[in-house]
């Protein structure tokens, strides 16, 4: 039976080690596609006299997809070639549904007539023949308060439609090309946290330890797609607290976010990104408070203690792969404050 355990074992291991690579090599193969059809474009339109063509660069190398830190913005190159014998009236460029915006005050090329920012359409002027015409157009990131993932990567449409005129005829000219944006961003999050208060509560037998935990996005560069605390509770004359309230920036949050394990002493607050009513995701503040209210029964006195504060905060941003911060640090416990009541509001 051992023997037939271990020749099973063996296959299984055996058929995971052929299979997961082949799953990987997939994942990427269909990545590498979607990216390969994108820089097959050719530059042809509908009018062989016409060619047009829309990229970003890499050093001197044309590009059809790339990744941008939001801070740094980027550029859009244009080209266009007209042949020997006719010129380029009335042409424009639409670029539809982005995840970028053009910067007009930026805009320095006179071939550009006009911009229109809100309907990302850009109207230029007269080009007669010559040599293939480059055009750069300097665009940013779009930040909303309500967002959805595809935001930060994302395919464009780039339509382009114009005249070819010659002195005997005149021709319609269309094309339409698609380019694809990543936006991410080098983000530093921190974690501090405190003791705000420790009392005890009149005509009762509890006692109150408070403490704020500030949880940091420097910059606010990339929302938080999920937050999760993993907090060790304080320990006051070996005692767990007997029940423990969250608050966050004032509000008290759901018995669902919270996991408390009074028998290993650990608090798990896990607070996924806010869904608002329109179906996106909200990009939360840069700093988030979260009031941890520790209630404790029958404690002896209030007297000073040493305790230990220790939370590790795992931050998972949208673009990034998890961030692990850990604040660990010891504090004289002395009685500080006043709490006039625990009632709090729910989240509206």
């Amino acid at each position: 039976m051992i023997r037939n355990f271990f020749k099973t074992l063996c296959i299984v291991t055996i058929i995971a080690l052929l299979v997961l690579p082949n799953f990987i090599f997939v994942g990427t193969s269909i990545a590498y596609v979607m990216y390969q059809e994108l820089e097959d474009q050719t530059q042809e339109t509908n009018n062989k006299n016409v060619s047009f063509d829309v990229y970003f660069k890499q050093g001197e190398n044309i590009i059809h997809s790339n990744e941008t830190k939001i801070r740094d913005n980027d550029n859009l190159y244009i080209s266009i070639n007209v042949n020997s014998e006719g010129l380029l009236d009335q042409g424009k460029i639409i670029i539809q549904n982005s995840n970028f915006k053009i910067d007009k005050d930026k805009i320095e090329d006179k071939r550009i007539k006009e911009v229109n920012e809100e309907t990302g359409e850009i109207y230029l002027n007269q080009i007669a023949n010559a040599d293939t015409q480059e055009i750069k157009i300097p665009i940013s990131f779009i930040k909303n308060q309500e967002f959805v993932e595809e935001d930060f990567n994302k395919e464009t449409l780039i339509d382009f439609t114009g005249k070819y005129k010659t002195e005997q005829k005149e021709e319609e000219v269309k094309a339409q090309k698609t380019i694809r944006k990543l936006w991410t961003e080098d983000v530093t999050v921190n974690l501090t946290q405190n003791i705000e208060k420790y009392i005890n509560l009149k005509d009762s037998n509890q006692t109150i330890l408070q403490t704020e935990l500030i949880t940091q996005v420097e910059g606010g560069v990339l929302p938080r797609q999920e937050e999760i605390l993993k907090i060790q509770v304080p320990v006051i004359q070996e005692q767990v607290p007997e029940e423990v309230i969250v608050l966050l920036n004032g509000n008290k949050l759901e018995d669902t976010n919270l996991t408390y394990n009074s028998a290993e002493g650990i608090l798990e607050v896990q607070r996924p990104n806010t869904i608002t009513e329109s179906g996106k995701f909200k990009w939360e503040n840069e700093s988030e408070k979260y009031k941890i209210i520790y209630v404790y029964n029958n404690l002896t006195k209030i007297e000073s203690n040493l305790i230990e504060l220790k939370t590790e905060l795992t931050t998972k941003l949208y673009t990034k792969e998890s961030i692990k911060v850990e604040d660990a640090k010891q504090e004289e416990l002395n009685q500080k404050g006043n709490i006039a009541s625990l009632k709090t509001r729910n989240n509206s």
